[in-house]
């Protein structure tokens, strides 16, 4: 199965409405997938209750005023108005006593708001953030991107660290994060022996290897591409940043060449190394020690899509599709062929040489590396889950529209905590803001190296030099001007600017046609600017805004203004 915490019997019936069915149809690929994430909710919650033991009556979910599955539906047949979303984990959180993670979001920049086109219904409703776009510790996915942000413990260190990964603005699109770490009873065992091993080298390995954790996220604004892109997201960007994060150790001036030169042989010897820890340290139990446990698990999110048959369809069956597609062949071990060429994305079980680069011959001997995969039940919101129903002033008289109860996700990297979140209008200072936004609809575009890619080279300043001053970059010397960077490069970047610097980000080479003639772009009319979108009725309240920078800096810029020839993009 799939994921570990979804039955066969859900993952076939799912895969059984997809078959066959044109993207138009997707429809009722969605009313599946809700209705098999609300019994994966239910029973997370019925374990977790079992766990924590009972709460008091007032903070019960079964309790709780929030509304019921049964009442929002009962307002969609009636066609009324509904200004609460279908209960869901995301925005219906179980009990602070009960929650699996720390409850410490990223601090907001403005009054956090209920859904965002009404006010909450009381209850254990989570408010939306609205956060800080520039803030050092946030790395912004936009519109048809996918990036990625890591968690590793530097030397000396004490508290976790706060890292968060954010993708707003979505209404028909999806957004959808992988987040990879060692597997929790693994980590727990490991945490448990963590004491007897103070001061070793055992004891620094098994706390960095706890602490390290990386997020991929991608924002699908449309479904071509999505299969693909979700496979690297996982095998060509997460699971291999995990890896690199680790290997490059406590020491903040490695430039991450160690981790790289020999990755599959050090790779090789970290898993045996933390297999034998986990053996030495069980206490007696068989299965503790079995060899072929899971060593990491993949967290997986997906949040948005709202529901409209008109957009969101295609997108989510194509997401849906690719997660739950047929496992690899049967015959045990893991499948010649690397990850990113097979159907599969979540495979459970992967050699370090598929991952890593390099040939077999440096882990000759080793048994495939086990990867577990779960549907976070706090982290789904899509379709039905994530819908409120009002009515529009620009719509027609009478007529209710399907609005999202929240435009983004953020995720938590090291605390594993996700919220609804957007960016908080007039704080979108996000790097290279206006050049990203001008690159929305030309394809998903990565913000870092994918690891087949190997070194990249990059510029760290636009081609012309008042691009790279209204971009905010710092001029560089023509020497240090351009760079070569490969992910494991780019994971020691993120781990030595931590909440210090923006966090980095890679805007490759895109293409935009220049406007000419385009006039005084504050006398057009926000209404104007919807047009443009997809769910006009419930855009931000900032849409406008983010058009017209998008305008202007497409007036004032051509490619060649931004792009050198010799690079694949700036590295910011």
């Amino acid at each position: 199965m799939p994921f570990c915490n979804v039955t066969p019997s859900e993952a076939s019936r799912l895969l059984s409405t997809a078959a066959g069915r044109e993207e138009a149809e997707g429809a009722a690929v969605a009313d599946h997938a809700v209705l098999l994430a609300e019994n994966v909710m239910r029973r997370y919650v019925e374990g977790r209750s079992a766990e924590c033991g009972p709460t008091g009556a007032g903070d019960s979910p079964a309790s709780s005023p929030s509304p019921s599955w049964f009442d929002a539906a009962k307002a969609d047949a009636a066609r009324a108005v509904r200004e609460f979303p279908y209960p869901s984990l995301f925005l219906h959180p179980l009990p602070a006593d009960m929650r699996e993670h720390p409850e410490a979001p990223p601090p907001s920049t403005g009054a956090a708001v209920g859904c965002a086109v009404g006010e909450p219904p009381g209850g254990g409703y989570r408010e939306m953030l609205l956060l800080d776009g520039a803030a050092p510790a946030l790395a912004t996915v936009l519109q048809g991107e996918c990036g990625l942000a890591v968690v590793s413990p530097r030397s000396g260190s004490a508290g976790p660290q706060r890292v968060y990964l954010l993708s707003p603005d979505a209404t028909s699109c999806t957004i959808v994060a992988c987040r990879v770490g060692l597997h929790p009873r693994l980590r727990r065992r490991l945490t448990a022996a963590a004491g007897g091993l103070a001061g070793s080298g055992d004891g620094a390995l098994v706390w960095r290897c706890c602490e390290t954790f990386t997020a991929a996220m991608g924002h699908f604004d449309g479904a071509r591409g999505v299969a693909e892109a979700l496979c690297e997201m996982l095998w060509e960007a997460a699971l291999p940043a995990w890896f690199h994060a680790v290997l490059r150790g406590a020491d903040d001036d490695d430039d991450g060449a160690a981790a790289e030169g020999d990755a599959v042989g050090a790779a090789t010897a970290l898993v045996e190394r933390l297999r034998r820890l986990a053996q030495t340290t069980a206490t007696g139990a068989v299965a503790s020690a079995d060899p072929g446990a899971p060593l990491l698990v993949a967290e997986w999110f997906v949040v948005g899509g709202v529901r409209s048959r008109a957009h969101t369809p295609p997108i989510l069956a194509a997401v849906l599709g690719a997660l739950f597609a047929a496992e690899e062949p049967a015959g045990g071990g893991a499948a010649t062929a690397p990850p990113r060429r097979g159907r599969c994305v979540l495979r459970p079980s992967f050699r370090l040489s598929e991952v890593l680069g390099g040939g077999r011959a440096e882990e000759a001997g080793a048994a495939p590396v086990r990867l577990a995969h779960r549907l976070r039940e706090d982290g789904v919101c899509f379709w039905s889950l994530i819908t409120v129903l009002r009515h529009w002033a620009g719509g027609c008289a009478g007529e209710l529209y399907a609005c999202p109860a929240s435009w983004g996700l953020v995720v938590d990297v090291g605390g594993g905590g996700c919220w609804p979140a957007t960016v908080q209008p007039g704080t979108r200072h996000y790097p290279l803001a206006a050049l990203r936004h001008a690159l929305v609809g030309s394809g998903f575009r990565w913000t870092c190296p994918l690891e087949r890619e190997g070194e990249l080279r990059v510029r760290r300043e636009a081609a012309a030099a008042r691009a790279t001053a209204y971009f905010g970059l710092r001029p560089t010397p023509a020497a240090e001007g351009a760079c070569d960077v490969s992910l494991a490069a780019y994971v020691a970047l993120c781990l030595r600017r931590r909440a210090s610097a923006p966090l980095p980000v890679l805007v490759r080479r895109g293409a935009w046609e220049k406007l000419e003639g385009l006039g005084a772009l504050d006398d057009v009319p926000d209404g104007v600017f919807l047009l443009s979108s997809t769910t006009p009725h419930c855009e931000p309240p900032d849409f406008a805004a983010v058009g017209r920078q998008r305008l202007r800096f497409m007036a004032e810029f051509g490619v060649a203004d931004v792009f050198a020839e010799d690079a694949v993009g700036i590295l910011a």
